[in-house]
Order: structure tokens, then sequence, then C-alpha cells
């Protein structure tokens, strides 16, 4: 069962992640999202996947759907801190052209504000 960790940030969310990122009866990953943007009115997340070991079609897909239902609602999504497994996951799914991925936390909130210029 994935375990999930919000943390409340001014600006946005964060979602810890831990355990495996697929079909989940449960739809924990939804119930968090929901709680999020409807009890604290938030709708700009990171989502830390450090603690995802595994992810299948359906965890993916119910990536790109709460990317797409934040985005439907001007917020913002971005993962950070993916196992190089879940990477080249996502890279040989070409996912990754789709969601926004980031190094680490720090690298996140700046694509979250679209101050990527900040890293460099």
């Amino acid at each position: 069962m994935l375990q999930i960790k919000p943390t409340l940030k001014q600006d946005y969310a964060v979602l810890a992640l831990r355990g495996n990122l697929y079909a989940d009866p449960d739809a924990n990953l939804w119930k968090a999202m929901h709680g999020l943007v409807v009890q604290n009115d938030q709708r700009n997340v990171l989502l830390d996947l450090s603690g995802v070991r595994l992810c299948d079609s359906v965890g993916i897909s119910e990536l790109l759907h709460l990317q797409l239902t934040l985005e439907s609602m001007s917020g913002k999504l971005v993962l950070f801190a993916a196992s190089p497994l879940l990477t080249k996951m996502f890279e040989i799914t070409k996912i990754n052209r789709w969601l926004n991925l980031a190094k680490d936390q720090s690298e996140a909130v700046c694509k979250l504000n679209g101050r990527l210029e900040a890293l460099a």
C-alpha cells in the first residue's frame, strides 16, 4: 500500500510517497490530492518520489491524471527525487516529455515557480 505524508507550505504542498505506485484499490494518491485541493485550496503540488520503488502503467496514468487535473485549475505538479529505475522507466515510456520532473526539491520549487534560471 502506498503511504503518503503531506506537508503544507505557503504556496505549495509536498506529498512524500513511500511504497509502490501502482493499481491502488483504495486510490490513496487521489484522495490525498483531493484533500489538498478541496480542503486546503492547494493547487501546486510537489511529489517526492524518493520512497517509491516501483511504478506500473496505472501509476503513470494516475500521475498524468493528477497533472492534468491541477493544470485545469491553474495549478502545477512537479515530481522530484525519482530513483534511477523510475527515471529510466519515465525515459523509456517517454512519459518524461509530459511530466514535470526535477532532481531534488530545490529544483522542483524552482520549476514550480518558473525560476529555472536560479539553478544556473
